[in-house]
């Protein structure tokens, strides 16, 4: 949508940048035939903020919330009121929730308890000891954070940090998104083969990759994907801690295996260690 709009040149350039945005915004929910949708309801992984927020932008309003199938299913909601848009929301009335084990940035494992959390899992007492403590928390494995307000972040899964050999904790997830927010990547995976050098595997948006290429004058080769790819990196980390900046990445040319959730199948690559010289992985 944003592409469509912004790329549009003369009279149609013109109309759209005096157009009030309201209009804009009728027109747009009118193509996709929402006319009569009042929210659009997000769940099962996190939803990038700016992915969010541009949606916001036009009239296509996204309410995220957040839960599991062990708390039949949910824990927290954004009020449509005033939702947040990287927040999975205020928990429910019925609900408690406490961050447990935080690090030094806060972040802790989401631990939930009410009447909605499922009393254990059926004839499994050993998954059931491993997800609720004996006083009926249920140990969510995610990873995230209050705000002043009351609105809870997640920023990623424990069973994926890394932890540095410095002892910080690095998570996947929050990395992956700022890759993610560029136009030219579409999808990214970020692991650390040695607990000391972050690296990525990228998958480019090929369509805007090309158009990028070809308007520079080069041609559409992995070595020049590659090169592209390397100022979006660079920009990623302009945005990140030290410890947590990408040392070196790979460009993939096709997309990543994924669950039937469609998150990608990250046990696939828990042995991938990328050489200074690996650019490209066919």
């Amino acid at each position: 949508v944003h592409r469509e709009i912004t790329g549009q040149t003369g009279i149609k350039k013109l109309l759209t940048s005096i157009a009030p945005r309201s209009y804009i915004k009728r027109k747009i929910r009118r193509s996709l035939g929402f006319d009569d949708i009042r929210l659009i309801i997000s769940g099962g992984a996190a939803l990038p903020g700016w992915l969010s927020s541009g949606l916001s932008q036009y009239g296509l309003d996204v309410i995220q919330g957040y839960g599991l199938s062990e708390a039949s299913p949910l824990i927290t909601v954004n009020p449509p009121s005033s939702p947040r848009h990287e927040s999975i929301g205020m928990v429910i009335p019925s609900n408690d929730v406490e961050i447990r084990d935080t690090d030094g940035e806060g972040n802790g494992e989401i631990t939930a308890k009410g009447p909605n959390i499922m009393l254990g899992y059926y004839k499994n007492q050993a998954a059931t000891e491993e997800a609720l403590t004996r006083d009926g928390w249920l140990l969510t494995g995610d990873i995230g954070y209050f705000d002043e307000d009351g609105y809870l972040y997640i920023t990623g899964r424990k069973k994926f940090v890394i932890v540095t050999k410095g002892g910080k904790n690095v998570y996947p997830e929050e990395i992956e998104e700022k890759l993610t927010k560029s136009p030219l990547i579409e999808e990214a995976l970020v692991f650390s083969p040695d607990d000391a050098q972050i690296q990525a595997l990228v998958f480019p948006q090929m369509e805007e990759v090309q158009r990028r290429i070809e308007r520079m004058g080069e041609d559409v080769t992995p070595e020049n994907i590659w090169l592209l790819l390397r100022h979006e990196i660079r920009h990623a980390n302009r945005e990140l801690e030290p410890y947590k900046k990408i040392g070196h990445f790979a460009v993939r040319l096709e997309e990543f295996p994924k669950t039937t959730t469609r998150k990608i199948k990250r046990y696939l690559f828990k042995d991938l260690r990328l050489t200074p010289d690996t650019r490209v992985l066919l």
